[in-house]
C-alpha cells in the first residue's frame, strides 16, 4: 500500500467517525463547566473568526496547538495574549512550542491560559452589598505531534484544569486529539480536532460539570503567496453547529490584513450598528525578523467588543 493511499484511507475513515460523532450530537445537552475553554487567547485567530483546525500556521503562530494539537511547526517560537473582556475580565495566554528532543514526537509545546474576573460585588437577596469575591480559572496545556506520513499529522494534548468561584475550587483533566492532513493538492490542508475530553475531577459544588466538548473540522488553503483562507464547521456539546470563516492577506513582508466572520455573532445581535458587525472580525499582523505583533477586534452586539494583543518571538 502506497503512503498516498495510506493516508487517504485514514484520513476519509476518521472524518466518517467524527462526522458521525458532529451528527449524532444533541444541541439540548445543557450547560457545561469551565467555560473559558471557549475563548480564543491569540489575537491572530480571533481576526479570522476563530478558525485554526485544518489551515496551516502562516507567519510567528506558535499556539496553533491550542486550535488543532497536530498542528506541527519547525522552529522554537514564544507566545504571549491577552484580552481586554468583557465586565472588565481579564484573560491571558503564555506559551512556548518547540520540535521536540523527543524520537516519538516531531514537535509540541506548553502553555497556560488564565482568566481573572477582578472584583465583582457580593450582594445578598435584597440587594444589600457584602463585600466582594472575585472568579479564576487556569488551563495548563501540554502537547505533542507527529507525522505518521509526509501528508499526516497526529497530535494531542493534555489540559490540567483549576477553577475558583469565590471560596469554591474545582479541578479538572482533559484532552484534545487532532489530525492534519495534506493531500497532494498544492496549498490544500485538511484538520480535524476534539477539544476538551475530559472529567472534572472536583466539583465547585454538589454536582459535577460537564466539560464543553467541541467536535470540529477544518480546511485551509493559500491562494497565493500572499492570500490565505479558512474555514471551521464544528459542534460544541452544548450549542448548535458554529461556522467560521477567516481570511488572511499579507501586504507585503511585513504587513498582514485579517477578517473573518463566525455564526455564533447572531447571537449578539443589537440594534443598528450592533446588528450589522456581530459575527464579523477584523485584525492586524506586523512582522520584523523574528518578532511579531498581532491584535484583533472582535465586536459583540448590545454586550461591548473585545480587543486582543498577542506577540510572537522566534528563537
Amino acid at each position: 500500500m502506497t503512503e498516498y493511499n495510506l493516508d487517504i484511507k485514514l484520513t476519509i475513515m476518521i472524518t466518517i467517525i467524527l462526522s458521525f460523532f458532529i451528527v449524532s450530537s444533541d444541541i439540548n445537552v445543557g450547560t457545561t463547566g469551565f467555560n473559558f475553554l471557549k475563548i480564543t487567547p491569540t489575537a491572530k485567530e480571533a481576526a479570522m473568526a476563530n478558525v485554526g483546525i485544518g489551515a496551516e500556521p502562516t507567519g510567528l503562530s506558535g499556539l496553533g496547538f491550542l486550535f488543532n494539537p497536530a498542528t506541527h511547526i519547525n522552529k522554537k517560537i514564544i507566545s504571549a495574549g491577552y484580552i481586554d473582556y468583557l465586565a472588565d475580565i481579564n484573560v491571558g495566554v503564555i506559551g512556548y512550542f518547540l520540535p521536540s528532543p523527543l524520537s516519538f514526537l516531531n514537535s509540541g509545546g506548553i502553555s497556560i491560559t488564565y482568566l481573572n474576573s477582578g472584583k465583582i460585588k457580593r450582594t445578598d437577596i435584597a440587594g444589600n452589598e457584602l463585600g466582594t469575591f472575585s472568579v479564576s480559572y487556569l488551563n495548563f496545556n501540554i502537547n505533542g505531534n507527529r507525522a505518521i506520513t509526509s501528508n499526516l499529522n497526529i497530535g494531542s494534548s493534555l489540559k490540567i484544569l483549576y477553577g475558583a468561584i469565590d471560596s469554591f475550587l474545582g479541578y479538572g483533566l482533559a484532552a484534545d486529539l487532532g489530525v492534519r492532513y495534506r493531500p497532494n493538492i498544492k496549498d490544500l490542508s485538511f484538520g480535524i480536532a476534539i477539544k476538551n475530553l475530559g472529567y472534572q475531577l472536583k466539583s465547585f459544588d454538589v454536582d459535577r460539570d460537564k466539560l464543553p466538548l467541541d467536535i470540529g473540522i477544518g480546511v485551509g488553503y493559500h491562494l497565493n503567496d500572499n492570500i490565505n483562507l479558512a474555514l471551521d464547521i464544528h459542534k460544541p456539546i452544548d450549542n448548535i453547529f458554529v461556522l467560521n470563516l477567516g481570511v488572511e492577506g499579507w501586504v507585503n513582508q511585513y504587513v498582514a490584513l485579517r477578517g473573518g466572520y463566525n455564526s455564533l455573532g447572531k447571537d449578539y445581535r443589537g440594534d443598528g450598528l450592533a446588528n450589522i458587525t456581530s459575527g464579523f472580525t477584523l485584525g492586524l499582523g506586523i512582522k520584523y525578523l523574528k518578532y511579531q505583533l498581532d491584535y484583533s477586534f472582535t465586536p459583540m452586539g448590545n454586550l461591548g467588543r473585545l480587543h486582543h494583543i498577542s506577540f510572537n518571538l522566534s528563537l
